[in-house]
């Protein structure tokens, strides 16, 4: 049962590859804000996730 569910995930992976280039760079910029934020909150930062994307994508800081 578990391998069948392996290879229907392998399978739809598959399908989406290769990744162009816009969609690994929004994959990129995804798991870069989601990480940061994230590590960040457990830390007790109190960025917004909003906050957080906009100090990493455009490097505007709060005060």
């Amino acid at each position: 049962m578990k391998c069948l569910n392996i290879k229907k995930a392998l399978a739809a992976w598959q399908e989406l590859q290769p990744l162009s280039d816009k969609d690994r760079e929004r994959l990129s910029r995804r798991f870069t804000v989601d990480f940061n934020y994230n590590s960040n909150h457990i830390e007790g930062n109190t960025l917004t996730y909003g906050q957080t994307e906009i100090l990493l994508l455009f490097g505007f800081t709060y005060v």
